[in-house]
């Protein structure tokens, strides 16, 4: 297929899947009994839990923001870790080589007492590696693909409950993949964007699952974006995509300590946390 083609039918793929997603409106009557369904699930991170009121909401979704090493994959893979241990699915879309299988395994023994059998904690790992399925996505539109697979899964599966259920959703990193598109060279990179965030909300309500995804930060300059804790950064996926998140966490290392910090910068705000990234734990600080 020539270039032309090619565009052609990504325009095509997009207004289609935006069309479809955008028409599946819910009234607050259904938000509200979905809601009354779903859990909430530990990430791994007992101070990122305390943030969150107790874990991820399956139903919404949580944007994690912050600098280069500031943690961002650590707690991905931490939640997914801490989600496929108690049984759930776990969903990863790794869009930059962040995945790592050795690094669950080191984060799911840290679940187990020091003393726990071996061969007890290496068949739950066997499980709980077997409840991750990570998917490889370079492009926007393999994401596109992907989660509209993962919709037409929940549809097939809506007489079979458990199968319809999955716990958790992973993309790491999203503004990876969006960034690039902003730009006046492309011009549906909105239009892109908005099917990406219209998705993303529908897969949480339909398969009844937590969304956790990465946003890298840029320099902000004079922008209303900038934080204010004097970092003068901003989100990398500006402005109009603030109000997609149910709540976004911002990551920081805490120079000189060894410890990060993370706080609530949009949504139901709470007190921030402190924590330590440590070989097979993410864990808070010690309470005063």
């Amino acid at each position: 297929m020539g270039r032309g083609g090619a565009e052609a039918r990504r325009r095509a793929i997009v207004e289609e899947i935006y069309n479809e997603t955008c028409a599946n409106a819910v009234n607050g009557s259904d938000v509200e009994r979905q809601l009354s369904l779903l859990e909430i699930l530990p990430t791994g991170c007992d101070a990122i839990d305390e943030l969150l009121g107790g874990g991820l909401r399956q139903g919404q979704l949580i944007e994690i923001t912050g600098p280069s090493a500031s943690g961002k994959t650590q707690l991905c893979l931490s939640a997914a870790a801490s989600f496929a241990a108690l049984d759930n699915r776990v969903v990863y879309v790794d869009t930059t080589g962040g995945f790592s299988a050795t690094r669950i395994k080191q984060l799911h023994r840290g679940f187990f007492a020091e003393d726990a059998e071996k061969a007890v904690v290496e068949e739950h790992l066997d499980k709980t590696l077997n409840l991750i399925a990570v998917h490889k996505c370079h492009d926007v539109f393999s994401l596109l693909t992907l989660l509209s697979q993962l919709g037409e899964e929940a549809s097939e599966d809506d007489n079979n409950p458990e199968r319809a259920t999955m716990g958790l959703l992973v993309i790491d990193s999203l503004s990876a993949l969006l960034s690039p598109l902003l730009t006046k060279a492309h011009h549906q990179g909105y239009t892109i964007m908005a099917t990406v965030a219209a998705m993303l909300r529908g897969l949480a309500t339909t398969r009844k699952t937590a969304a956790l995804y990465t946003n890298h930060t840029v320099s902000a300059g004079q922008d209303s974006l900038a934080d204010d804790h004097g970092s003068n950064l901003k989100p990398a996926l500006g402005t109009r995509w603030t109000a997609v998140p149910h709540r976004r966490i911002r990551l920081s290392k805490i120079p000189g300590t060894g410890w990060h910090s993370a706080s609530i910068v949009y949504g139901v705000s709470a007190k921030p946390v402190k924590y330590r990234i440590g070989s097979n734990n993410i864990h808070g600080a010690p309470t005063q």
